[in-house]
This record gives C-alpha cells, sequence and structure tokens, in this order.
C-alpha cells in the first residue's frame, strides 16, 4: 500500500485543503478476511437475516452479534450508533455498546428510534474511555460518518455485483470455457458490468482472464443501489470525490466502488486520529445470512489501534426492484422445462439475497390460478421459472402472468410476461434466406412459425438420414435462427427437424443446400448499348439477369486477378437502348440451380465510338525489313509487317468531337499486349471530328507481339468504346536462296527465322504442302522444286489462314565439260552460281589458240543472238540445243566438246540462258495503301 496526499487550494478564501488518499495497484481493494457479523431484524413478527433486508424501519429490532473465534486475543467492544443526518447531533442515547468478550455476552438487541437515518457499527479495541471517544468522534462530525456509511453501503452492494460475476467467470471457465461467449454478455446485462466485447473473439484459455482484467473498473452506475444508500451528497465534498477520481493515485476517472469510501474514512483518519485510535473501513459482503467483513488495511493492536467501522442498510423507505423484461412483446413457452424470463434494471436481485419468495402468478384458460416459483439466475440472464406446477393445466394462446415477490419484508409486484402451451404449426423459411444455404462451412438462416417460444431442440437430416444438432437461439417472438454444422455436407436437399415442448410429434422443414455462390459485385450497363458488364467471382453460376422487365443471358466471361468479369447481353435492344444515364435500377439476377440474388444495376454513360476511315502501311526506312524485302507478297489486305508503321484515320461518332484528352488503345486480341496513343504521342487531330494514329508495333509491343490487332476509344474519365479489328500484326522470315541439284529431288531453301512459317506449297490451293515444324530452329528447308520461275507459296504462323507468295529464283547446277575444254579453261571455284551472276569467259592466250590445218578452214566463232528486247539488261534466250542441257540436268558430250575450237563460247550460253530465265520481278512499292 501506497499513500499520497490530495490537496485543493481555494485562493479566495486563503483555505487550503489536503486530504489523505488510500491507493492501492488497484484503487481501494478490499481483500483481507476480518470478522464475521450475525445482524437479525425484526418487523411485525417476522425476523429475517440482514442479508434479507435492503432498509431498516423505524421500530425494527435489530440482534447484533460479531463472531469471534474462541481464541481472541484482543477484546473487542462493539458499538451500535444511530445517526439522523449530515446536519444533526445524535443524542447520546442512539449509542449503544456491548462488551464481546463477556463470556455471557450473547449478541446486542436495539430498536431504530424515531429519526434515525443511518446505523453505523464500529469493533473498538478495548482501551481507557473507548465508548466515549468513538462517540464523541461521531457526535462531533456526524456529516463525515453519515458520508461514510453511505459510501460503505453502496460499496458493499457494488462489490456484491462484482464478486458475483467474477465466480460465475471462473466456475464457467473451470467447466467449460467455449461456453463464456454465450453466458458472459448475460452475465455483464443481469449484473450491469461493463462487458469488453474483444474478449469473445479471444482464444478460449484467454477469454476469463481478459474479462475479468481491470476489475475495479467494471462495476457500471447502478441507479437502483445508488437510490437505496442516497449515494454522494453535492456540495464541497461531492466535488472533491469527482476530482479526486480524474487524478492518478484514483486511476484517471476509473469508476471504482469503493473510491469514495476510501476518500471518506481518509478524512476521518485525518480529523480524528488519536493517540489510541484510527479508523479503516470494513465492507460486509453477504454471506449465508451473515456479513463477512472484507478490509483494505491490516488492523493494528497498538497505538492507534485501528477501530473497524461497518455500515448497515439505511433507514428508509423500501424501494422495489425496477425489473422489466428484455424483450416487452416476448411470449414465453409455459411448458418449457427449462424456461428463463429474461430481465434487467435490477442487478441487486441477481447479486443479494434481498428479493425473495418470488413467483409467477397467472391465470390459466380454464380459471384456475397457479404460482410458479422463481430463481433469480444471473448466469441465465434473467428469472428461472418451475413449471412443474403447470402439469395437467390448460394454458391459452396468450396468458399474461405477473412477477411477485417480497423486497425485504415489504411485498412487490413486477412486471407482466406472456405466456402460452405449446401447440402444433407450420414452420418455414424466412424469405430472406430462400435458397441461401451453402455447403463447406457452418450456415445460418432463420425460422419462422407464428409463434417460436416453445422450440425445445433443432436437428437436421442429410441424405444419409443421420441426424446432427443444429444450434439455435429465439431472435424473435416468431422467429428462431439456426446454425447448421454444413462444413463437410454436400450439395442437396435435406431435412430440418424441430422439436416443441409438449408436442410429442416434431415438424419436418425441408431444405436445399447448395454449393458456395460466387459474389456478385455489380453490373454496368452503358447507355445505349445492348449488353452490360457483370463484376464479381463465380459468375460461370450465372443464369440470368432481369431487370426493368429486360432479360440479359451470359456472355463472354473472362477472369483478371482473381476476379470475374461477364458480358451479359440481351435481345431487347429497344429496351435496353431506352436506359437512361444515370439511373440505379434494382435487378434480379438468378443461378443456374435456381436461387436468386438481388443485385442494384447502374447504367452509366454512353460508351465512346468512332469510324475507322482508311489505314496505310509504311516500310520502316531503317531497316528496309518489308515483304518486298524478304521476297514475300503478302496478299492479305490487313496483314501489317512488325517493322512497318500503320497510319490509320478515324472520324468521331459519340460524342461527335474529339476532346483533348481522349486516347486511343491498341492491343492484341487476348490483350498480352496493349499501348495507348495520345495526342502527345501518336495521335493528331485533323480538326475536332478527324483524328490520325501512327503505330509502330515493333515498338509499342516488342518483338513477340503478333496477331490481329483491335483498338478502341478511352475517354479522359476511362470510359472505354468497343473495341473494333485493326490489322493482323506478322513477322516475316527472311528466304535467302533456293538450291536445287537435281531435276527429280526436291530443293532446299535457306533463310533465317524460318519458324515463323507455318507451311509451304507449289500452288496457292495448297495441295500436299510442307508443315514447318513448331519451334523450328534450323536455317534450310527441304520443299519441292518449284515449276515455273521460283515462285513458291507459304502460309505465316502469325496469319496461318492467308496464303503468300515467295519469289526466289533457284541455284541451278553448272553443266559438265569436255575433257579438252576443262583443261583448256580454268575452273570456277563455286559449284553453283546465281543466275544474275553471268561472269565473262576467261581470256584465250596466244599458247592456247589452236591453229588449224593446212588446207583446213578455221573453226566458226560462236555468235551471241540479238536480244529479244533491245534496250533492256535481260539477257537473250541461248540456243535451243545450248539451253537444254541446263534444263534436263544431262551435261553435254565429250565429243561435243573437242568439235568446237572455241569451248568458252559453247560455256558461255548456258550461263545466259540461265540469267534469262531467272529475271526477277519488280519490287513492290514502299507503300500501300488498303
Amino acid at each position: 500500500m501506497r499513500s499520497s496526499r490530495l490537496c485543493l487550494s481555494i485562493f479566495s478564501t486563503a483555505l487550503f485543503l489536503c486530504v489523505s488518499v488510500v491507493a492501492f495497484g488497484d484503487p481501494a481493494t478490499f481483500d483481507l478476511n476480518g470478522p464475521t457479523i450475525e445482524v437479525k431484524v425484526t418487523r411485525g413478527g417476522q425476523t429475517l437475516p440482514i442479508t434479507q433486508v435492503p432498509n431498516l424501519a423505524v421500530g425494527d429490532k435489530l440482534w447484533i452479534r460479531p463472531d469471534f473465534p474462541d481464541d481472541q486475543a484482543v477484546r473487542y467492544l462493539l458499538i451500535a450508533a444511530f445517526l439522523n443526518g449530515s446536519t444533526n447531533t445524535p443524542p447520546e442515547r442512539w449509542f449503544y455498546k456491548a462488551d464481546t468478550w463477556n463470556k455471557k455476552f450473547e449478541g446486542l438487541t436495539v430498536t431504530v428510534p424515531q429519526g434515525a437515518q443511518q446505523v453505523l457499527l464500529f469493533l473498538a479495541p478495548e482501551t481507557g474511555g473507548d465508548f466515549k471517544t468513538v462517540m464523541s468522534a461521531v457526535r462531533g462530525q456526524p456529516g463525515a460518518f453519515v458520508r461514510a456509511s453511505q459510501d460503505l453501503n453502496q460499496a458493499s452492494l457494488d462489490r456484491s455485483r462484482l464478486d458475483t460475476y467474477l465466480d460465475a467467470v471462473r466456475k464457467i471457465n473451470a467447466t467449460d470455457p467455449e461456453n463464456l461467449k454465450v453466458v458472459s454478455p448475460l452475465l455483464a446485462r443481469s449484473l450491469a458490468i461493463k462487458l469488453n466485447p474483444d474478449c469473445l473473439t479471444m482464444d478460449n484459455n484467454e477469454i476469463a482472464p481478459c474479462l475479468t482484467d481491470k476489475q475495479d473498473s467494471l462495476v457500471l452506475n447502478d441507479g437502483h443501489s445508488t437510490s437505496i444508500v442516497n449515494a454522494l451528497t453535492s456540495g464541497p465534498a461531492g466535488d472533491l470525490a469527482m476530482q479526486a477520481s480524474y487524478t492518478p493515485q484514483a486511476n484517471f476517472g476509473y469508476y471504482s466502488p469503493y473510491i469514495a469510501s476510501a476518500m471518506d474514512i481518509a478524512r476521518i483518519l485525518d480529523s480524528f486520529h488519536t493517540a489510541e485510535y484510527q479508523y479503516i473501513p470494513a465492507l460486509a459482503e453477504q454471506r449465508d445470512g451473515t456479513l463477512a467483513l472484507k478490509l483494505n488495511a491490516p488492523p493494528s493492536f497498538h497505538n492507534p489501534k485501528s477501530v473497524l467501522v461497518i455500515a448497515l442498510p439505511a433507514v428508509e423507505a423500501a424501494q422495489p426492484p425496477p425489473l422489466h423484461p428484455v424483450d416487452e412483446s416476448q411470449v414465453y413457452c409455459a411448458q418449457k422445462t427449462t424456461l428463463a424470463l429474461p430481465v434487467d434494471g435490477a442487478p441487486l436481485v441477481f447479486s443479494t439475497g434481498y428479493a425473495r419468495d418470488l413467483t409467477l402468478h397467472l391465470q390459466a384458460a380454464d380459471g384456475k390460478s397457479v404460482d410458479l416459483p422463481l430463481k433469480s439466475d444471473a448466469v441465465e440472464g434473467g428469472l428461472l421459472v418451475d413449471t412443474k406446477p403447470l402439469a395437467g393445466t390448460v394454458l391459452g394462446t396468450d396468458v399474461k402472468a405477473s412477477i411477485r415477490g417480497y423486497w425485504g419484508f415489504e411485498p412487490f409486484t413486477g412486471p407482466v410476461v406472456h405466456l402460452q402451451g405449446a401447440h402444433q404449426q407450420t414452420w418455414k423459411i424466412a424469405e430472406a434466406d430462400e435458397n441461401t444455404l451453402v455447403v463447406g462451412r457452418d450456415d445460418t438462416l432463420h425460422l419462422e412459425a407464428d409463434d417460436a417460444s416453445c422450440v425445445e431442440g433443432i436437428q437436421f437430416r442429410g441424405a444419409d438420414g443421420k441426424e446432427i444438432k443444429a444450434n439455435w437461439k429465439l431472435v424473435k417472438p416468431n422467429q428462431v435462427e439456426v446454425t447448421l454444422p454444413l462444413k463437410d455436407a454436400q450439395p442437396g436437399a435435406m431435412t430440418l427437424v424441430v422439436n416443441q415442448a409438449g408436442l410429442e410429434k416434431p415438424e419436418d422443414l425441408s431444405v436445399r443446400a447448395f454449393a458456395e455462390a460466387g459474389h456478385l459485385e455489380s453490373f454496368t450497363v452503358h447507355a445505349g448499348d445492348p449488353y452490360g458488364t457483370m463484376a464479381g467471382t463465380r459468375l460461370d453460376e450465372v443464369a440470368s439477369l432481369s431487370m426493368k422487365g429486360i432479360e440479359f443471358k451470359p456472355g463472354t466471361l473472362t477472369a483478371t486477378q482473381g476476379a470475374d468479369l461477364l458480358q451479359m447481353e440481351t435481345t431487347d435492344t429497344k429496351a435496353a437502348r431506352a436506359l437512361k444515364e444515370g439511373e440505379i435500377l434494382p435487378a434480379v439476377v438468378t443461378l443456374r440451380d435456381g436461387r436468386t440474388v438481388d443485385l442494384k444495376a447502374t447504367i452509366d454513360a454512353a460508351r465512346p465510338s468512332v469510324t475507322l476511315i482508311s489505314k496505310s502501311i509504311e516500310a520502316d526506312s531503317d531497316t528496309g525489313n518489308t515483304a518486298a524485302s524478304n521476297n514475300i507478297q503478302l496478299s492479305g489486305k490487313n496483314e501489317l509487317p512488325q517493322n512497318a508503321t500503320l497510319l490509320f484515320s478515324l472520324k468521331a461518332v459519340t460524342p461527335e468531337r474529339f476532346s483533348r484528352d481522349e486516347k486511343i488503345e491498341v492491343a492484341t486480341d487476348d490483350g498480352s499486349y496493349s499501348t495507348m496513343l495520345t495526342q502527345a504521342n501518336g495521335l493528331t487531330l485533323q480538326d475536332a471530328h478527324t483524328a490520325v494514329a501512327t503505330l509502330n508495333p515493333a515498338k509499342a509491343f516488342g518483338a513477340s507481339a503478333f496477331g490481329p490487332l483491335q483498338f478502341r476509344v478511352v475517354t479522359e474519365t476511362d470510359v472505354k468504346g468497343d473495341w473494333q479489328p485493326l490489322a493482323t500484326l506478322v513477322r516475316l522470315p527472311t528466304f535467302r536462296s533456293l538450291q536445287c541439284k537435281q531435276a527429280d529431288a526436291p530443293c532446299e531453301l535457306k533463310g533465317s527465322d524460318l519458324f515463323l512459317v507455318d507451311s509451304i506449297a507449289l500452288n496457292p490451293q495448297f495441295t500436299n504442302p510442307v508443315q514447318v515444324p513448331d519451334g523450328f530452329p534450323g536455317n534450310a528447308l527441304e520443299v519441292p522444286r518449284p515449276a515455273d520461275g521460283g515462285q513458291l507459296y507459304v502460309k505465316l504462323r502469325d496469319d496461318p489462314s492467308t496464303v503468300n507468295l515467295v519469289t526466289l529464283a533457284p541455284l541451278m547446277p553448272k553443266e559438265k565439260k569436255s575433257a579438252q575444254a576443262q583443261a583448256a579453261q580454268p575452273k570456277f571455284r563455286p559449284e553453283y552460281v546465281s543466275p544474275g551472276d553471268n561472269p565473262a569467259p576467261a581470256p584465250v592466250t596466244p599458247a592456247q589458240e589452236q591453229t588449224p590445218a593446212q588446207g583446213q578452214a578455221p573453226a566458226p566463232v560462236a555468235q551471241q543472238p540479238a536480244s529479244a528486247n533491245p534496250g533492256t539488261n535481260v539477257p537473250p534466250s541461248p540456243p535451243a540445243s545450248s539451253a537444254a542441257a541446263p534444263a534436263s540436268g544431262t551435261a553435254q558430250t565429250s565429243g561435243s566438246t573437242a568439235s568446237s575450237p572455241h569451248p568458252q563460247a559453247e560455256e558461255a550460253a548456258p550461263s545466259a540462258a540461265s540469267a534469262a530465265s531467272s529475271q526477277k520481278p519488280a519490287p513492290a512499292p514502299p507503300s500501300s495503301q488498303f
């Protein structure tokens, strides 16, 4: 224990007052056991223990006897004093004493005198002048002792509520900790105890410590007990008590049932401390008809000796408990084996013995009056009714019964409650809970009937026929809330079994449990659209949506980041287009299993829309990587090479003008790649109605984007228009050469990025195509020999539906020369020559010239025929005899070589023929418009 002083300075009167406040770790903790005192009160020939008497009356005869052990060494003088207010000095004849150590002492008997208002008992160690010292102190300043009497009575009553609460929590925690979550609110309501709701969410082993934490701040103010003791007077003393409650020593305003009493006893201590006596308070705890004293300081048996101060109930008129039902409209079933009437408003009914002989008085339908015994039970949250006397009694459907009993010596009549007997009735599921029962968890539904008061138990039975108990509680006079353990249950039909008191046959109710439904978040329709978008989860379970008579059916379902977006479409386009922007309409969603869910539908602003006017493709000037440079003639009008630039123009439709902040979003059809064209990047306004957009796919998407591209308008408020097709993005392989070795053998197509080719054929009908394997890593493919001019047909992997032309002249093998020609002419190193390359024949040296034999004419020199197209760079076709050799793939014989004295001329002929047959088509123009 530590002591500190609370000082109040009043400068206007130069008065300085200091009061000692006894402060503990818990303020004013009375946890030391003292002696017990037995007090009996007799009034009108009836005697009751003091624990059943909330107030005394003039003329009451009190019998008082302290219970000391037989080996008590210290002799205590018992003093009883009557007071009549704080401003009146009690006469000396109102003080009585008795020597408790006298063997002939059997108790002190006194009578409450006329005019008395308070009764105090003192237990003072025997000293010289002990009686007169105590009497002088009380008569000298009676107001301080009046205040002490009031505060001690208030603290004792508040302590009784706290002890009842703590004892119940400890007992339940020792036997059924889980039940604390149900019982604690009932305890707190009955006893007016402050309940921390966070405690009920903790683990079972943490609930009780949490509920009993800060015990001195748990007791709430109770007007009934305050009125009984007339606690806390007004004026300076009351102001001082209020100020003290906000000091650190008094726990900063925590309501303690002991602070005021401790302060007043401290004042007595300061005012009346003598060399022989000091005064300490004693709280009276009601226990088995006696008062068990609780002390907040150990008594001293050396000077100054401790005088124990005990307060008895005030002398005043009886104040019956202000009981009232928790729900005045509730109807209770009189045939229940365990019936509790929930009442509150009078916590002393549950923490003391002041309310006695309680009964529930009723008159049955047959005119018979019945009194049912009642017992207060804070754990049950009300008064328990013994319904056994009702056996054989016929009750009506609405019987009024009143609570009656005694408050001390005085009879009182409490509130009226409504009772009824059990009867057969029809049960149904509450409309809000229809088709909402979900398996995989503990789920809740509400059952309704004309009256639900007689329900005694509810079970549910699944398809296997096994009955499982369900938790339930009465929430309305005609409704019960049922919690079903469906964590391991399967979807389907099941039966609820409702048992009612007084009825042998239970009531069966068929219900259906469903798999967990998705979460429906919103449904949005843009004004003018015949479709809308639903957001949520598990939207694959949605069957339809009805709004303002318009039925929408599910369309495309997409899932992004754990959420679903479901497009809902309607065929009633006229009604849908009539919906007005800004409307919020009720909608009903029907799931595939038949359940319905209410949802709000929002009509947003109309989507922006544009019209595509035209588009064109420009080759990349840096790389030149177009179809023409790759020998590919793209035949699809919508095909866009990756390294080209696309320009397209748009006309505003809705609204009719482009705003400065509107954007054009371009994306692949699967949404993998997307870019936003703004007026700062790629979008130029020709005027308010026309815009031109520029897209470089390689820069916008990178090297891996391909396939159909789409675009849409996005407003400054992020309202998006409909997607419209734009082009098909294709990546092009590079073809370098086509090498053909033999006339009857396939050719070899060489190049890079050949994995971008889907298949190759010799004709546009794609007869017997060559399929390129997925992920082909090589740089050469075996393809059929082209029939005319090296033309092949390819399908690109990025657009396999389109057939494209590839023109690539095949590389043919050289003619074989005679041995004499081969010896006379230097050999060319490459085995193949390009059809466009026609090297000049090697010069003939004089040593190599052959002089004709005498008389023999010189051999004629082969002459090149004149060009069929004078002025062109295409060489003329060779003689048929010379050109046929490469075409047939057969070499000239040595005889033919020997007959020609100029083999160089003969060798040049086939080269010219090859050059003439390999004319390349004119290159494609650098840009095309489509």
